[in-house]
């Protein structure tokens, strides 16, 4: 048996009811890649607006300006950090006693021996503790796949919503991760 939570959580989108430029698993996706690729030596609106053209979006300045606070909140995240090693989109499969768990991890940072994981999401924040309860079970499987894989303790599992740029660490504790993981 697989469970699969990259679609068991299907995407990180709720719809709206503003009127918007794009749909919201469009907006999720041109905002993740950005994400992923984004470095900074990088033209914030040459690269948006080239990976907009890979999603069939032309992007006028209306369209920028609905994306730029996701991209400007991204960017202020990673400002002063520094990391010994970055994975971003990173998948991974494992096994548990009965079935296996696959899923794609938005970026795990590296430094000083110490791992946190970085879960991005580009909801509206309508009900922020509704989607940290929603959410909650998805980065405790993130942390038990990256112990499993790497040998290592978790220090660290965090939601980064860019609409506010705002990070909400998980508890990732042992506790938590055996009341949704039966390993």
């Amino acid at each position: 048996k697989k469970l699969d939570i990259s679609n068991e959580i299907e995407f990180d989108e709720i719809e709206s009811q503003d009127k918007s430029y794009f749909s919201a698993i469009d907006k999720g996706n041109i905002i993740h890649k950005f994400c992923e690729i984004y470095e900074s030596n990088m033209d914030k609106k040459e690269l948006i607006t080239k990976i907009s053209k890979e999603y069939s979006v032309e992007l006028s300045n209306g369209s920028y300006n609905e994306l730029e606070p996701y991209i400007n909140n991204y960017v202020n995240y990673l400002q002063f950090k520094e990391y010994d090693e970055v994975y971003k989109e990173k998948p991974f499969y494992i096994a548990t006693d009965n079935s296996y768990i696959s899923g794609i991890i938005d970026r795990i940072n590296i430094v000083d021996n110490e791992i946190e994981i970085i879960d991005i999401k580009t909801n509206r924040l309508v009900e922020k503790d509704n989607l940290i309860n929603y959410y909650k079970p998805q980065l405790l499987f993130y942390a038990y796949a990256v112990e499993k894989v790497l040998g290592k303790k978790v220090n660290k599992a965090s939601i980064l919503f860019l609409e506010s740029g705002e990070e909400v660490d998980i508890d990732i504790s042992k506790e938590s991760m055996n009341k949704v993981i039966k390993a």
